[in-house]
């Protein structure tokens, strides 16, 4: 698989997940708007206090990222999952589109999920992917929009009411430097109570 490359195109029609055999961003590029049928109303945040960024701007966090570390139980990449990405794009009525990517070795092909989220507070995000699935917690942690971030969700899991957490670095390259991921493991620390273990 190539290197990470985001759509070219700022309009994302939501169609759930698409598998390709090929490069998911090589032209022409799949475009994506909002779907009416998303419904955040179903959207239930968790009433836990964590400290997020301050004065987060969505419009610099916008565009591409990779995936360089998440946590050990995180849900949506598996081992055999790599080249972990995402691109992130602001839509005109401020929701913002999303595609996750992720090279599936098991499979011999891409996995891309395309969703769309909608700011519930500056910092933090409801993201859905499936018009039947309520939307995912997203929060934005730390990020300097240029080079790292980090983010953290807890999902609440039902019916039992199970509430999991899982935390990610992101990159705008594929590597960071030392200093920089052991002063965002050591934030994830005083934030979340997340160990370099954890990851």
């Amino acid at each position: 698989p190539g290197p990470w490359r985001g759509p070219g195109k700022a309009n994302f029609i939501v169609l759930g997940f698409w598998n390709y055999t090929e490069d998911a961003f090589e032209p022409p590029y799949p475009v994506f708007e909002g779907d009416a049928n998303y419904d955040f109303n179903e959207y239930k945040p968790s009433k836990s206090e964590i400290r997020l960024q301050s004065s987060f701007n969505a419009t610099n966090f916008m565009g591409s990222w990779y995936e360089l570390y998440h946590t050990r139980n995180y849900p949506y990449s598996p081992e055999y999952a790599t080249e972990i990405g995402a691109f992130y794009v602001m839509n005109p009525d401020k929701t913002i589109g999303l595609a996750n990517r992720q090279w599936r070795s098991d499979e011999g092909t891409w996995r891309v999920d395309y969703g769309l989220a909608r700011q519930v507070e500056p910092a933090r995000l409801a993201v859905q992917f499936m018009p039947w699935v309520a939307p995912d917690d997203f929060r934005i942690l730390s990020t300097d929009y240029i080079t790292v971030a980090a983010v953290y969700s807890e999902i609440q899991y039902q019916p039992d009411g199970l509430v999991k957490r899982y935390g990610a670095i992101l990159s705008r390259t594929t590597n960071l430097d030392e200093e920089v991921l052991n002063q965002t493991f050591s934030l994830f620390k005083e934030r979340v109570n997340f160990t370099r273990s954890d990851f």
